[in-house]
């Protein structure tokens, strides 16, 4: 008798854990980056395992089948729109890879992604259709699957594979962020697949196993926890400390203004960049996947390229990008050399300034190299009026 109910205070403590874990790291997230997209999604992400969590805890403790299906029931209706929000996760984290563009312009897909199980699978949930009751194990209660269950045991296969292979493909062509994704990749993985097996596929086959969900929540929050602070993984807000609307002016390499940019766009905000090095191998020695890059040379043409000869473009690019992204804009300049050798250097400073006045104007904020060993301290002294100087 008392192995038993060490059994069943066992099986009902692990999913308590997670549950209390899960809604820990799930406020952390938030808190830390509350503006970030991917951050929001995955911070309700967590707060629907552990009411999922809870719901097992429940019916793990509950007295009675009736009451454990009661509880049953409730965790199943947050398991519901778990795969819509994989699946949105992946999509926001990995938001300019291919696949992603499906869905801009399509503002009726995601809605759907969410509404086509909640309609569906919702509606069942509240009759025997879906969960016909609970039967006990020697672990406790498990779920007696109704007929309608193998569909959402399907509809659960499919979303969670498909998010997974999303962040696959992210991580795959990540460049210098790779690490991160894998973070995300197997973070979530490592809870969603295993659940997707146990949880569905197996119940919908009547083959019924101790629960090991509640330890891979564990693992899941471990890891995400680790990505956060070992390679600040969607979550934590710069360490950098600036100030929205300022201007700034970085001498010496640009290597650290680079890393400083990616670091910023990693963590939401929106970033455009002018450069005189292609955007292929920017995108491969920093990674800046999520910034719109423009390579100022006349070399070559492209959408993407800008002439030195045409500085009135290069501030039109940078003014409209100030207007529409505001305070959540990161503009880098890295290109005054190349300026100041096909213009007048007057002209230049004023540019500068003109950039200067639009991002504060918006609320963006501007970062400038200024390499001495390319450009002069006087004209350095100039370009820096009304900025500050950042140091690492």
């Amino acid at each position: 008798m008392m192995n038993a109910v060490s059994i069943i205070n066992l099986y009902s403590a692990l999913p308590l854990t997670a549950c209390i874990t899960s809604a820990v790291l799930a406020l952390y997230l938030i808190k830390k980056n509350p503006g970030g997209t991917t951050n929001r999604i995955f911070s309700l992400m967590l707060l629907i395992i552990a009411v999922w969590q809870f719901g097992e805890y429940m019916m793990a403790a509950a007295p009675t089948p009736e009451s454990a299906l009661i509880w049953a029931k409730l965790g199943y209706a947050g398991l519901v729109f778990m795969p819509p929000m994989y699946i949105h996760f992946a999509l926001a984290y990995s938001n300019e890879d291919g696949i992603s563009k499906i869905f801009r312009g399509r503002r009726y897909l995601l809605p759907a992604l969410y509404l086509i199980p909640g309609a569906i699978f919702l509606g069942f949930l509240y009759t025997d259709k879906l969960i016909q009751g609970v039967g006990a194990h020697s672990w406790g209660f498990d779920v007696i699957c109704g007929p309608v269950f193998p569909f959402l045991s399907v509809n659960f296969l499919s979303y969670v594979f498909g998010g997974a292979a999303v962040l696959f493909i992210s991580s795959y062509y990540a460049g210098s962020s790779r690490v991160q994704d894998m973070d995300a990749l197997i973070g979530t993985s490592v809870l969603l697949i295993p659940l997707a097996v146990f949880d569905f596929a197996l119940p919908a086959v009547d083959v019924h196993l101790p629960n090991v969900t509640s330890p891979l929540v564990l693992l899941m929050v471990g890891t995400i926890a680790y990505g956060s602070v070992k390679h600040k993984l969607m979550t934590v807000l710069p360490a950098y400390s600036l100030t929205q609307g300022e201007s700034y002016i970085f001498e010496g390499e640009p290597e650290p203004a680079y890393e400083l940019f990616n670091n910023l766009i990693t963590h939401g905000f929106k970033g455009v960049c002018v450069s005189p090095n292609d955007p292929e191998t920017l995108r491969e020695q920093y990674g800046m996947r999520h910034a719109a890059i423009f390579w100022l040379t006349d070399a070559h043409v492209g959408e993407n390229v800008l002439n030195p000869s045409e500085p009135e473009r290069i501030i039109e690019i940078i003014e409209d990008f100030a207007k529409n992204h505001g305070s959540n804009g990161i503009v880098l300049v890295d290109c005054i050399d190349i300026l100041f050798t096909s213009l007048n250097h007057t002209d230049v400073i004023r540019g500068i300034q003109t950039l200067k006045k639009a991002a504060a104007s918006a609320g963006s904020t501007l970062l400038l190299v200024a390499d001495p060993h390319k450009i002069s301290r006087e004209d350095i002294k100039w370009l820096s009026l009304g900025m500050e100087h950042y140091d690492f």
